[in-house]
């Protein structure tokens, strides 16, 4: 046998530096890969600033016969991470706010076929502190458009 593999200081030196070397490795490839891998990545869990006023963004699409639909982004991860770009959709394209909104449609299984109207919502909400109930406290449209 070597003097190494009988040494067990060295033996604890390797295995330290294969944790130290190996953890910060591990992180960088989560972070690169984009998966959300608990304990490793739950940026989510602490990215959003918690206060007893929130706002957030909904889908609202208009059926032909008069009824409504209404997706929570928070619900549905591509329109979650999707919403920074409505304020372009007045400036694009016919064909680039149809691939937007059949993507989105994909990700909230709405069938685009019957729609005739999208909207996006901004909803504010305040929480009570003792009793910790949500209500609505305004509503508005950030962008709306006919098909």
């Amino acid at each position: 046998m070597t003097e190494q593999m009988m040494n067990p200081v060295s033996r604890a030196r390797r295995l330290a530096r294969g944790v130290a070397y190996g953890a910060p490795a591990l992180l960088l490839v989560v972070a690169l890969v984009g998966v959300d891998f608990w304990p490793f990545s739950a940026y989510r869990l602490f990215s959003t600033v918690r206060s007893d006023a929130t706002s957030s963004q909904r889908l609202v699409v208009s059926y032909g016969d008069g009824t409504e639909q209404a997706v929570s982004c928070v619900d549905h991860p591509v329109l979650r991470e999707t919403m920074r770009f409505v304020p372009r959709l007045p400036d694009v394209d016919a064909r680039t706010r149809d691939v937007m909104l059949g993507t989105w449609f994909a990700d909230c299984n709405i069938d685009g076929a019957d729609v005739v109207r999208v909207r996006i919502d901004k909803v504010d909400r305040a929480v009570d502190p003792v009793t910790h109930v949500t209500t609505e406290t305004a509503l508005t449209t950030v962008w709306n458009e006919v098909l």
